[in-house]
Formats: C-alpha cells, sequence, structure tokens
C-alpha cells in the first residue's frame, strides 16, 4: 500500500499551518521556479528587440490606485532606465488583469510622456508569456507567478502590494521589494537593479530553481 504523500508547501507560513493541522508538509519553492532549468531558451536574446521593462498589475490595484499615478510612475522609471514600458497581462479571469485598463494608462503616458513608447503583450500563450518574461530587463508587477519567473532567470524584481507574493518572497526570496507602494516604486527598482548585480544574486537564483526542479521531479516519482 502506498504512504501518503507529503504536502509540498510553497511558503513559510504554509508549510507552519499544514504542520498545525498534523498534515505531513515539505517547504519547496514552487515548481514554476525551475523554468529557468526546463527551458533555458526562453531567456535567449531577440535581435534588434529594444530593452523592455515589464508592468503588471490587477484591475483592482489600478483602480485604487489611478492610472493616471500609475503612468507618471512608468514615465519615471523609463526616464531613469531608457527601457521601454511593456503591459504585461497575467491572468485575465474576473478580478485579474485588464488589458482595457492598460489602454488607459498608455493613453496617458502617451499624452505628457511622449517620447516614451509602451508596448502591449497580447499572447495568451504561457511559455510565450515566459520568454516575455525572460527578456525583460526588469519586472514590476503584483502577480506571483511573474515574480518568481523573473527571479528564475535571476533578473531584477520588485513586488506591488500583494500579501501573497510577500509571504513567498518572505521564504525564498526576501532581497527584492515586495509589498511596494507607487510613491516608491521608482526607488524599489533602482534596489532591485542593484541587488540583481550583487556578486551571488544569480548564484542564488540557479540554486533555488535547481531545488525547485529536484523536488518536483521528486513529486512527480511519488505519484508513478
Amino acid at each position: 500500500m502506498r504512504s501518503a504523500v507529503a504536502v509540498m508547501a510553497r511558503d513559510e507560513s504554509s508549510h507552519k499551518m499544514a504542520t498545525t493541522i498534523g498534515a505531513a508538509s515539505v517547504l519547496s519553492p514552487d515548481m514554476v521556479h525551475s523554468i529557468s532549468v526546463r527551458h533555458p531558451d526562453l531567456a535567449a536574446p531577440t535581435r534588434g528587440c529594444e530593452p523592455y521593462f515589464l508592468f503588471q498589475a490587477n484591475a483592482q490595484l489600478i483602480a485604487r490606485v489611478g492610472e493616471e499615478r500609475i503612468a507618471r510612475s512608468l514615465a519615471v522609471i523609463a526616464a531613469a532606465t531608457k527601457w521601454r514600458p511593456a503591459f504585461f497581462g497575467a491572468g485575465t479571469a474576473r478580478h485579474h488583469d485588464r488589458a482595457d485598463l492598460y489602454d488607459g494608462i498608455t493613453a496617458i503616458l502617451r499624452a505628457f510622456a511622449p517620447t516614451v513608447r509602451p508596448m502591449g503583450i497580447t499572447t495568451r500563450n504561457p511559455m510565450s508569456l515566459a520568454s516575455y518574461i525572460a527578456g525583460s530587463q526588469l519586472w514590476v508587477g503584483s502577480s506571483l507567478h511573474g515574480r518568481i519567473i523573473a527571479s528564475s532567470f535571476a533578473l531584477p524584481r520588485v513586488s506591488l502590494e500583494n500579501l501573497k507574493v510577500a509571504s513567498y518572497a518572505a521564504t525564498w526570496d526576501p532581497d527584492f521589494p515586495v509589498n511596494v507602494a507607487f510613491d516608491r516604486l521608482a526607488e524599489s527598482v533602482a534596489e532591485a537593479v542593484t541587488a540583481a548585480g550583487s556578486a551571488n544574486s544569480a548564484d542564488v537564483s540557479r540554486h533555488i530553481a535547481s531545488v525547485a526542479d529536484e523536488s518536483t521531479a521528486a513529486l512527480v516519482r511519488d505519484f508513478l
């Protein structure tokens, strides 16, 4: 008879909760963290592609902060980095991301910062979306898996206000900004770029990606 398989907990708080209720639990990074191990080709540079940074936010956050405030923050980042902003849709289910809100931010950007040329990413193919992250200079967003993919490829990353992302980052990715408000966004981007350039940042990303890959492979073996 097959023994019970332990629950895979992806952050310390989930691990503690599982332990509290008596469930066998193994703390391991989210399996998406292994994407750079399984698909290193996603980071291949696209010839002639202008450097860009990704921006993603769910509809609730955009509605609360306001399109103009977001547009002005992105203009500051674009001016400081010389990178083109690209709007990224992490998920389009109800209460998640909405492309029409990105259209509103784009219109405002074009009105007061005409030299900034934002681009939209319309594909819904998961691997294509991952390749946009892997090929970017910077991730800014509220999505957990967007941050995880950026981390897997050792990219600078800044997470907007999201408790789930903050909980995960506290366990596996504490050196990059989380729960960032828009009045601190430009400052946090500078912090993230500096952190990504540190001597051990890429090594840490590779290690966590490897741990995630090994844990996922072990989980599959347990079920076979």
